[in-house]
């Protein structure tokens, strides 16, 4: 199936209840288009895999698909593959309020290619185990993307993102870190500034030589979030750092009777620049009570 479109267009493929069955050569996204829609109906495979391959060209618009169809099992398990060139941005969208029933594995591989999950109303968009690598992305912009026993493994700086105005929480079982991974809390706007956002993993497992970065990440804004019975905690702390934090200050906080939260202390730098404030604060605050006290001498003068 390969979709073709002239710059600025919009197209729009309704299945209208229909099963399409792919072939191996699946979606092909060639056109230098800005969006384009698959709706209706059940999509699925005649082989392992539903293979989205993204052609983008150098400066050229972002490319996006977005699927509401729901992509589903045939006689067989059904995984999904997001693939690219690495010449464009490019995002696979999982969107509509039905849930997907395929069941196989999700791979996503290519520098700047995103698997979005954005299912509605409690939707499930994956229900099998997530695998993304090579600088690619799965990003979550809504609540309960995942079945609860899912894994997400992530390898070659592959990452997981957050993006979203409201308060949005994902749970699943392990997230693994093959070699090096990143965990990326975003929020662009003012109003994803207020927005709290929960990982929720029984596991957190980071293999030998591996390491976790968390991006984005504020203290009471957003949660890094893994059960106090995980077995491979410990381990996976000393292979963390945050972003803009010391990577001497990683730790555990009680989040409540399930969950730890790994958290981060402020770099020095930061607690300069807080007792930096506070002393300019102290500072003026004794300049207008010695102030105080000397217009209150001078009256008491005059009286």
């Amino acid at each position: 199936m390969q979709g073709v479109a002239d710059p600025g267009l919009f197209p729009i493929v309704d299945l209208n209840g229909h099963t399409i069955t792919l072939n191996s050569k699946g979606i092909e996204i060639v056109a230098n288009t800005r969006s384009a829609f698959l709706t209706g109906g059940i999509i699925t495979s005649g082989t392992n895999f539903v293979n989205a391959r993204f052609t983008t060209h150098p400066g050229k618009v972002y490319n996006n698909i977005y699927i509401s169809s729901v992509i589903a099992d045939s006689d067989h398990k059904v995984g999904l593959r997001v693939t690219g060139n690495d010449a464009q941005d490019a995002g696979f969208h999982l969107k509509g309020d039905q849930s997907n029933t395929f069941t196989g594995r999700v791979e996503v591989s290519g520098q700047r290619k995103h698997l979005v999950l954005a299912k509605t109303n409690g939707a499930i968009a994956i229900r099998g185990d997530v695998f993304v690598q090579k600088r690619a992305r799965i990003r979550f912009l809504n609540s309960n993307q995942l079945l609860k026993t899912s894994n997400i493994s992530l390898k070659s700086y592959g990452e997981l993102q957050y993006l979203s105005n409201e308060n949005t929480t994902n749970i699943f079982r392990n997230l693994t870190i093959e070699d090096n991974g990143i965990v990326n809390f975003i929020h662009r706007d003012r109003d994803s500034q207020k927005s709290k956002y929960y990982i929720k993993v029984d596991n957190l497992i980071i293999n030998k030589d591996g390491h976790l970065q968390v991006q984005g990440w504020q203290e009471g804004r957003d949660f890094l979030l893994v059960r106090k019975d995980s077995t491979a905690l410990r381990d996976a702390l000393t292979k963390v750092s945050f972003a803009g934090y010391n990577s001497g200050n990683i730790h555990l906080e009680d989040y409540d009777s399930e969950y730890w939260s790994i958290s981060a202390a402020p770099e020095p730098a930061m607690y300069g620049a807080l007792f930096g404030a506070a002393g300019i604060g102290l500072w003026g605050w004794r300049k207008r009570r010695c102030r105080g006290r000397k217009t209150q001498h001078q009256m008491q003068r005059r009286l």
